[in-house]
């Protein structure tokens, strides 16, 4: 079947396209500056709930050219399964399920729902490589921990730690892991699709050289996060953009957000809480 690129289809996936960048702009940016009549924490999880539910809905809409968006079986499932894992990983760390935040259930139903809706309108999926993929994710992977160590070096001259505090390493190791499955949920199944995947192919389909596709995504990524300036001048400069340059090297060669997420979501947990007490 041929992707929809002039009808109504279209035409509502731009638009679900402009959500998207007005969720991860204006309404998470703009309150940081006292420039929206809400809370930095209600603007996030503005963001949050609804950026789910659209990425969702431009999925079924391109389901049939989902290639395109470099939106493969292991971008699905991760979009799928990581808010579930979010849910259960959270609940743990919390010590119980009542004080996690509205976000974390309405994603966990979103996801159920998207499942159901994947078993009525199944994705029209390409045979891929399962080898390829393999070496992809070890690739993913071990350039993961590389980027984790580099951030978390950074990190602890950007965010020092007293040197009073009693730090038990085996128990940060233990919850840095868990909290790889909720980066993936709250970062990676959030900023992946939009920066990596749908942004990428409109761009493409309009014309764009990937190169140029690439640095723009990457600019792009470092903008969405402003609110770092002159408090976090090293997140800024340094790892969001080089980050977003590795994150998309990794989509554009793969041709899979989903290894641009595991690499998100791991550098994210080990990069900003782990390894920086490692460096200290």
């Amino acid at each position: 079947m041929r992707c929809d690129t002039a009808g109504w289809g279209n035409r509502l996936f731009l638009l679900c396209l402009s959500g998207l960048l007005l969720l991860r702009f204006p309404v998470i940016i703009l309150p940081c500056y006292s420039l929206l009549p809400i809370s930095k924490d209600m603007g996030l999880m503005l963001f949050q709930i609804g950026t789910y539910p659209l990425t969702a809905v431009m999925i079924l809409l391109k389901r049939d050219c989902l290639e395109k968006y470099h939106i493969d079986r292991l971008s699905l499932g991760l979009l799928v399964f990581a808010p579930l894992g979010c849910f259960v990983t959270q609940g743990i760390l919390q010590g119980g399920w009542s004080e996690l935040p509205v976000s974390t259930y309405v994603n966990g139903i979103f996801a159920l729902l998207f499942l159901l809706a994947f078993l009525i309108w199944k994705p029209v999926m390409g045979n891929g490589e399962r080898r390829r993929m393999g070496r992809w994710v070890s690739l993913a992977i071990i350039v993961a921990l590389c980027e984790s160590l580099a951030i978390g070096w950074l990190i602890h001259f950007q965010r020092p730690i007293p040197p009073e505090a009693q730090i038990y390493l085996p128990g940060e190791a233990v919850r840095a892991v868990l909290l790889i499955f909720t980066q993936l949920s709250t970062a990676a199944a959030l900023e992946e699709p939009l920066f990596r995947g749908f942004l990428w192919g409109a761009l493409r389909d309009r014309g764009w050289r990937e190169v140029h596709i690439w640095l723009f995504q990457a600019l792009l990524f470092m903008m969405g996060h402003i609110y770092y300036l002159g408090t976090a001048n090293l997140s800024f400069f340094v790892i969001v953009p080089v980050g977003g340059l590795i994150l998309g090297f990794a989509a554009w060669g793969s041709r899979s957000i989903g290894i641009s997420m595991l690499i998100h979501g791991i550098g994210n947990s080990l990069g900003g809480n782990f390894f920086p007490l490692l460096w200290r």
